[in-house]
C-alpha cells in the first residue's frame, strides 16, 4: 500500500546508536517509487508539511527499578545534527522556488511556468482556462491554454460542459462591443 507508514525497529538495539546516521527516505520500499510522477497517491503521501520526531523509550538497562534520580538523569537522548532535504511541490510546473512577494511571513513558493499560478502552481492563470488544469509530467507539460475571447474580453473561466462539447472550455465573460457568448 502506497499510503501506509513503514515502521522499523532497525535502530532499536539494546546498545545506543552512537555517532551513527539514520537515513530515511519517503520513497524507499514503495511500489510506485520508480514511477513517482504517475502515482498521485504516492505524491500526496510524501508531501510533508510538518515533521515530528518521537523518541519514545529510553533504555535505562533496568536502573529505573532503583529510582535513583541521579542515575536516571545520566540517560538521555541526543540528536547532534538533523538534515531535511526536500523540494517545493510545484506539480511539475516550476523548476525552482522563490520567496513570496506577499505581505507578512515570507515563505517559499513555486516560480510557476506553463501559465499556471498559485503557491504550488495548482491552477491555471485567469486568462488561460481553455482546458482543465493538470500536473505536468516528463512526457507532457500540460500547459494551461489561453481562452479565445477574440480580443473582446480580459476575463474567462473554465466551463466543463463547453469543454466536453467542443474540446475548448474557456468561457469569456464581460465581453466588450455589445458581444456575448463563450468566445
Amino acid at each position: 500500500n502506497e499510503a501506509v507508514a513503514q515502521c522499523t525497529r532497525e535502530f532499536s538495539d539494546i546498545s545506543p546508536l552512537t555517532g551513527g546516521n539514520i537515513a530515511f527516505s519517503t520513497l524507499d520500499g514503495r511500489p510506485s517509487a520508480e514511477i513517482f510522477e504517475e502515482s498521485e497517491i504516492l505524491q500526496s503521501w510524501v508531501t510533508a508539511v510538518g515533521i515530528r520526531i518521537v523518541l519514545n523509550r529510553l533504555n535505562t538497562f533496568g536502573d529505573e527499578v532503583f529510582r535513583d534520580s541521579r542515575v536516571l538523569k545520566s540517560y538521555y537522548y541526543a540528536i547532534s545534527d538533523l538534515a531535511v532535504g526536500g523540494r517545493c511541490k510545484c506539480n511539475g510546473h516550476a523548476s525552482q522556488c522563490v520567496k513570496s512577494t506577499g505581505q507578512g511571513e515570507q515563505v517559499l513558493v513555486c516560480d510557476c511556468k506553463h501559465h499556471t499560478t498559485g503557491a504550488d502552481c495548482q491552477m491555471c492563470d485567469p486568462m488561460h482556462q481553455d482546458r482543465p488544469w493538470r500536473a505536468a509530467t516528463s512526457e507532457e507539460a500540460n500547459e494551461c491554454l489561453p481562452c479565445n475571447c477574440s480580443g473582446l474580453s480580459q476575463r474567462c473561466y473554465f466551463d466543463e460542459k463547453l469543454y466536453e462539447e467542443t474540446g475548448h472550455g474557456g468561457h469569456c465573460i464581460d465581453c466588450a462591443g455589445n458581444t456575448q457568448g463563450p468566445h
